[in-house]
Protein backbone atom coordinates (compact mmCIF):
# COMPACT_ATOMS: atom_id res chain seq x y z
CA UNK A 1 0.00 0.00 0.00
CA UNK A 2 0.82 3.42 -0.83
CA UNK A 3 0.86 6.28 1.49
CA UNK A 4 -0.83 9.22 0.22
CA UNK A 5 0.34 12.62 2.08
CA UNK A 6 -0.65 16.46 1.65
CA UNK A 7 1.92 18.22 0.05
CA UNK A 8 1.86 22.31 1.72
CA UNK A 9 -0.25 23.24 -1.53
CA UNK A 10 -2.43 21.06 -1.25
CA UNK A 11 -2.69 21.79 2.55
CA UNK A 12 -3.32 25.59 1.61
CA UNK A 13 -6.11 23.99 -0.84
CA UNK A 14 -8.05 22.46 1.50
CA UNK A 15 -7.72 24.99 4.43
CA UNK A 16 -8.96 27.48 1.79
CA UNK A 17 -11.99 24.82 1.12
CA UNK A 18 -12.60 24.49 4.68
CA UNK A 19 -12.61 28.42 5.81
CA UNK A 20 -14.81 29.19 2.90
CA UNK A 21 -17.50 26.65 3.86
CA UNK A 22 -17.60 28.07 7.10
CA UNK A 23 -17.64 31.86 6.28
CA UNK A 24 -20.94 31.75 4.02
CA UNK A 25 -23.25 30.02 6.29
CA UNK A 26 -21.68 32.11 9.10
CA UNK A 27 -22.90 35.30 6.91
CA UNK A 28 -26.01 33.89 6.02
CA UNK A 29 -27.03 33.20 9.65
CA UNK A 30 -25.47 36.44 10.75
CA UNK A 31 -28.12 38.41 8.54
CA UNK A 32 -30.96 36.46 9.96
CA UNK A 33 -29.80 36.84 13.47
CA UNK A 34 -29.66 40.85 12.82
CA UNK A 35 -32.90 41.03 11.11
CA UNK A 36 -34.39 39.76 14.85
CA UNK A 37 -32.55 42.50 16.79
CA UNK A 38 -33.75 44.89 13.52
CA UNK A 39 -37.70 44.10 13.80
CA UNK A 40 -37.15 44.11 17.52
CA UNK A 41 -35.46 47.82 18.08
CA UNK A 42 -37.82 49.27 15.15
CA UNK A 43 -40.88 47.53 15.69
CA UNK A 44 -41.06 46.20 12.65
CA UNK A 45 -43.31 43.07 11.34
CA UNK A 46 -41.35 40.44 9.43
CA UNK A 47 -42.18 41.15 6.41
CA UNK A 48 -41.07 44.78 6.58
CA UNK A 49 -37.70 43.34 8.35
CA UNK A 50 -37.09 40.77 5.78
CA UNK A 51 -36.08 43.29 3.53
CA UNK A 52 -32.84 44.55 5.05
CA UNK A 53 -31.98 40.22 4.66
CA UNK A 54 -32.70 40.72 0.78
CA UNK A 55 -30.82 43.96 0.64
CA UNK A 56 -27.66 42.09 2.03
CA UNK A 57 -28.24 38.69 -0.43
CA UNK A 58 -28.71 40.93 -3.60
CA UNK A 59 -25.99 42.42 -2.54
CA UNK A 60 -23.66 39.90 -1.72
CA UNK A 61 -24.27 38.38 -5.00
CA UNK A 62 -23.82 41.29 -6.98
CA UNK A 63 -20.37 41.40 -5.91
CA UNK A 64 -19.21 37.61 -6.68
CA UNK A 65 -18.41 38.23 -10.33
CA UNK A 66 -17.04 41.63 -9.86
CA UNK A 67 -14.58 39.80 -7.22
CA UNK A 68 -14.40 37.03 -9.58
CA UNK A 69 -13.49 39.58 -12.32
CA UNK A 70 -10.70 40.86 -9.83
CA UNK A 71 -9.14 37.81 -9.13
CA UNK A 72 -8.52 37.20 -12.77
CA UNK A 73 -6.42 40.65 -12.52
CA UNK A 74 -4.69 40.11 -9.51
CA UNK A 75 -4.56 37.17 -8.04
CA UNK A 76 -6.98 34.71 -6.47
CA UNK A 77 -5.11 34.60 -3.61
CA UNK A 78 -4.57 38.65 -2.71
CA UNK A 79 -8.63 38.73 -3.85
CA UNK A 80 -9.50 35.80 -1.46
CA UNK A 81 -6.93 37.10 1.82
CA UNK A 82 -8.91 40.62 1.15
CA UNK A 83 -11.64 39.75 1.34
CA UNK A 84 -11.17 37.10 4.71
CA UNK A 85 -8.88 40.59 5.96
CA UNK A 86 -12.31 42.23 5.36
CA UNK A 87 -14.97 39.91 6.83
CA UNK A 88 -12.21 39.54 10.22
CA UNK A 89 -12.49 43.39 10.05
CA UNK A 90 -16.22 43.82 9.85
CA UNK A 91 -16.78 40.27 12.52
CA UNK A 92 -14.57 42.53 14.98
CA UNK A 93 -16.72 45.74 14.15
CA UNK A 94 -19.75 44.13 15.05
CA UNK A 95 -18.40 42.58 17.66
CA UNK A 96 -17.99 45.49 19.53
CA UNK A 97 -20.80 47.70 18.49
CA UNK A 98 -23.93 47.70 21.00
Amino acid sequence: MSEDRLNRSDLHVLLTVCLSMFIIPLTITSSSILNLSIMKDYSLEYQKAQWFINIFMVMYAAFLPITGSMSDYIGKKNVFLFGLLMFAISFMIGGLVN
